[in-house]
């Protein structure tokens, strides 16, 4: 029983909530010659793997998102996949997020059951999830960092019961940036990315930029990882309420002190 009450949770939703911590800044110019203003923007959906193109939808080019709520939720299949945002006009923040995190697959290990994420392609996630970052501060402001965090406890759908000890592994992904040479190579030379746990009582930092170039992290920045690289971890002591299971993830963009 508490492995059927489980696999249910690959099929609800699993949401990805939008937090920024935003602040804007005097106008500037880098030494590139790009011009980077507290004007704000709606940013556009870019591709994961090269930022500095548009994404690839299914019927091509994809110039603008569609807005995240119950009803586009509802309508996203794989024949006709939407690619989701709550993205708002700012100078600085997250454009997407991933809107479904499912997990399939069981194994077991020391106590745990490991349950394996799997990509949706409704939400083009059948591949890779993603994070879209817009800097468009002056280079005044240039560090920044994302974390993640659950939001609360996995709970069932009643409230009724939380499940105590839950952590989410979260791999290693890749940054790249749209303002580099290549811009489709992974960028290591301004970027730090980091794996590990993600829990509901502390964030985990996952990617930041790092050192001094005018131009890091600025413009269109993208985050991925593979769509089946991500596992959650249920203590087997764990006793389920005949209900459905779910759970929520902040993801936070914050400005780094400068060094």
């Amino acid at each position: 029983m508490k492995r059927s009450i489980l696999v249910l949770l690959s099929s609800v939703l699993l949401c990805s909530s939008l937090l920024v911590n935003a602040e804007t800044t005097s106008e500037g110019k880098t030494g590139a010659g790009i011009e980077f203003s507290q004007k704000k923007i709606i940013s556009t959906p870019r591709d994961p793997r090269d930022p500095s193109k548009p994404f690839p939808g299914k019927k091509g080019a994809l110039t603008a998102y569609e807005e995240d709520n119950e009803q586009n939720y509802s309508k996203a299949t794989a024949e006709n996949p939407k690619l989701l945002s709550i993205n708002e006009e700012t100078d600085f923040g997250l454009s997407h997020v991933p809107a479904k995190l499912s997990f399939g697959q069981i194994s077991d290990s020391d106590g745990v059951s490991v349950y394996h994420s799997r990509g949706d392609a409704a939400f083009y996630e059948d591949e890779l999830y993603h994070l879209q970052m817009m800097d468009n501060r002056s280079t005044d402001g240039a560090s920044w960092h994302i974390s993640v965090q659950l939001k609360d406890k996995i709970t069932s759908a009643s409230g009724a019961h939380k499940v105590e000890g839950a952590m989410l592994w979260m791999p290693k992904g890749e940054a790249r940036n749209e303002l580099n040479q290549d811009s489709a190579a992974v960028d290591t030379t301004n970027f730090e990315t980091f794996d590990g746990y993600i829990t509901d009582t502390t964030p985990l930092e996952i990617w930041r930029t790092k050192g001094k170039a005018d131009t890091r992290g600025k413009a269109i920045s993208s985050y991925s990882w593979a769509a089946n690289g991500m596992e959650l971890h249920i203590p087997d002591y764990t006793d389920f309420l005949n209900e459905s299971y779910s759970f929520s993830v902040i993801w936070t963009a914050a400005i780094s002190p400068e060094m």
